[in-house]
């Protein structure tokens, strides 16, 4: 049966779901009528069996239609292009009633392989310009990156890295940032536990200070208890300088 608009539009949507993940196909030269046949599905590798069986011309060509390394829908193969006169087919047959397939590639796996690498130095290329501008900035001064900054440096690294980048200099890099990164942290909890104590001190210190005013009169025993609400007053003002100092301290360091 030749090719319908029913099975272009069916088509066209299996071209719409190979963009978001791999589905197999299927190429027959001629089947059992004596028309191109071309699958498209989850399910070809089964489908394909009987009208392999039932086929005129037994010219077949498999593989899948994905998104290529290089960002195109494609159809990467198992066989020879040429077989069974598929590319041909595609372009002038099936083409017709769906012209995005006359512009879809159609490479091997050394092809493929070669495309990967292409976007592969591309993407390795960005990244370490990226990372160059990023890292001149951290040498000169850490203080210039947040923290989130410095986490997606150290991202960048690991991209590069599993892109084949096995530079030493990169795992120096990583180190001096989780360094930074450790000693950050570590201010910062410090930071919280200095306020903390800072907060009881001054609730404190308002208690002592409240305290005074309430002993107005001057007998012997205010005197007394008066004379030791000040020397606990003073205990807790150099507290409460010191934990103040402390912060600044922390604060001045990053």
């Amino acid at each position: 049966m030749p090719f319908t608009k029913e099975q272009a539009i069916e088509l066209k949507a299996q071209l719409k779901k190979a963009q978001r993940k791999i589905l197999p196909f299927f190429y027959c030269q001629a089947g059992e009528d004596g028309e191109p046949i071309l699958l498209i599905d989850r399910r070809a590798p089964s489908l394909s069996r009987p009208l392999r069986q039932r086929a005129q011309r037994k010219k077949f060509v498999t593989g899948s239609v994905q998104m290529l390394p290089n960002g195109v829908l494609g159809f990467l193969t198992e066989s020879p292009p040429s077989e069974g006169k598929f590319e041909r087919n595609l372009k002038m047959y099936f083409g017709k009633l769906l012209p995005p397939l006359k512009k879809m590639p159609i490479v091997n796996d050394e092809q493929f392989d070669a495309l990967e690498e292409e976007a592969n130095q591309k993407k390795r290329a960005a990244l370490t310009q990226e990372l160059n501008t990023k890292r001149a900035l951290f040498e000169a001064d850490p203080k210039q990156l947040s923290f989130k900054e410095c986490e997606g440096l150290m991202n960048l690294i690991d991209q590069l890295q599993s892109l084949g980048n096995d530079d030493d200099a990169l795992d120096e890099l990583d180190d001096q940032i989780d360094i930074e990164l450790t000693y950050r942290v570590r201010v910062r909890e410090a930071q919280k536990r200095a306020k903390k104590a800072l907060s009881g001190l001054e609730k404190n210190t308002a208690k002592a200070e409240a305290a005074l005013k309430e002993l107005t009169a001057p007998t012997e025993s205010n005197i007394k208890t008066k004379l030791k609400i000040q020397k606990s007053l003073l205990n807790q003002l150099r507290k409460l300088r010191a934990a103040r100092e402390t912060i600044l301290k922390a604060q001045a360091a990053r």
